[in-house]
């Protein structure tokens, strides 16, 4: 039996313009990536927007750098100059410390004493024309500027040496000291001045 030409369905197909097939071209502008479809207008330059993908794994370190030059020269900031010594920081990269040691004066003592010791003393010779005992004051520490101080019995007549220090000050931390001196054993003493003790060391 034919069918009516009413009763054939009518069929229509709709494509969507996204599943054709259509090939995009690109191209940089000043730093810019744009993008439009082949054979569209000048006009249709686009600006291709950011891309990101997921982060790919971290490859594998680079050989070391070349080593650079060294770099400027450091500069002191200060240096604090103590007792006989002067520093010239003209150049404070460099800086320039001297120290000056004084030689002091040789003083001679004939006779028994007492004896006082002049601050610029470093050497006390004792040449004492008889036996007897003998004294000798040392003034302070603060005064000697680092100053050590040498007596020495030339004579050997026999008698002990008293040495006394400066006020409160201490010989070897006793407040006096006693060389016993004679013809066969005469008397040699070194004595070093320490403010940080208040004091006097006794020396080689």
């Amino acid at each position: 039996m034919a069918l009516s030409p009413t009763l054939v369905p009518s069929i229509r197909l709709r494509v969507r313009p996204a599943l054709l097939p259509q090939q995009s071209e690109f191209r940089l502008v000043d730093g810019v990536l744009e993008w439009r479809y082949v054979g569209q207008p000048d006009s249709a330059w686009a600006e291709l927007g950011d891309i990101t993908g997921p982060a790919g794994a971290d490859g594998e370190d680079g050989t070391d750098g070349v080593i650079g030059s060294d770099g400027a020269p450091g500069v002191v900031q200060s240096i604090v100059a103590g007792t006989n010594v002067t520093v010239d920081d003209t150049d404070p990269a460099n800086p320039i410390v001297s120290a000056s040691l004084s030689a002091g004066n040789t003083v001679i003592e004939t006779g028994n004493g007492p004896f006082t010791v002049a601050d610029d003393t470093a050497i006390l010779i004792l040449n004492r024309g008889t036996p007897g005992a003998s004294s000798v004051v040392v003034g302070s520490v603060d005064d000697r500027a680092g100053l050590d101080l040498r007596i020495f019995d030339w004579a050997g007549n026999a008698g002990d040496i008293t040495i006394t220090p400066d006020g409160s000050e201490k010989i070897m931390n006793a407040s006096s000291w006693v060389l016993g001196s004679s013809a066969d054993g005469k008397a040699a003493f070194h004595m070093i001045p320490d403010t940080t003790l208040n004091g006097w060391l006794a020396g080689a």
